[in-house]
């Protein structure tokens, strides 16, 4: 399993960064990898809703099917994707540094289930 992670901190209440961060029609916006993104299923982002989101990886694109499975806003939130041979499971959590600061910590784990020795240099640098 490979596992990223960032530290970062951004100007907002911590409510408004999870809310943002874990509805995937948004990293179009801030991740240059993700190429599009496709609401599933109805209403709003909530725990359940699943999403179609193609990425770059190289020169190729990846398709992965993803469920928003836990958002216990402004705490944390945690996305499921699969698609062809790779599992990835985001970990984002959220904590307050005063009304309009938060530290925002997101996890990356990443289980590939071929080809892993090849794809680990282009992973690590996404």
């Amino acid at each position: 399993m490979i596992q990223l992670e960032h530290d970062f901190i951004v100007e907002r209440p911590a409510r408004e960064c999870l809310l943002f961060a874990a509805d995937p029609r948004r990293r179009p916006e801030w991740d240059p990898s993700v190429l599009s993104v496709r609401k599933l299923s109805a209403g709003g982002p909530i725990a359940g809703s699943r999403f179609e989101i193609t990425r770059a990886l190289g020169s190729n694109r990846l398709s992965l099917r993803c469920t928003l499975e836990t958002l216990d806003p402004p705490h944390h939130a945690e996305l499921h994707g699969v698609g062809e041979g790779i599992h990835i499971i985001d970990h984002i959590r959220c904590t307050a540094l005063g009304e309009q600061r938060t530290r925002v910590h997101w996890q990356t784990d990443i289980d590939l289930q071929r080809g892993e020795r090849l794809l680990r240099p282009l992973l690590r640098r996404q």
